[in-house]
């Protein structure tokens, strides 16, 4: 495991769709796996609201209907 580097990065990202916040992640954990940036505290939200279920987790447990 790579220790926490020293200084981070802060990202407010706004309002955007799902998929617009999920590429996003994917590029900055890309880009971190690489060295590339700092680590990273990002802000953001979704419009329209938005579910995200993790792969371990159960859309029954998790989300109220």
């Amino acid at each position: 495991m790579r220790p926490m580097s020293a200084r981070w990065r802060l990202l407010d990202t706004g309002t955007r769709d799902a998929a617009e916040n999920m590429c996003l992640d994917k590029a900055v954990l890309e880009a971190r796996s690489r060295d590339l940036v700092p680590d990273t505290l990002r802000f953001l939200q979704f419009s329209p609201p938005a579910v995200l279920v993790g792969y371990h987790q159960a859309v029954d447990l998790e989300v109220r209907t």
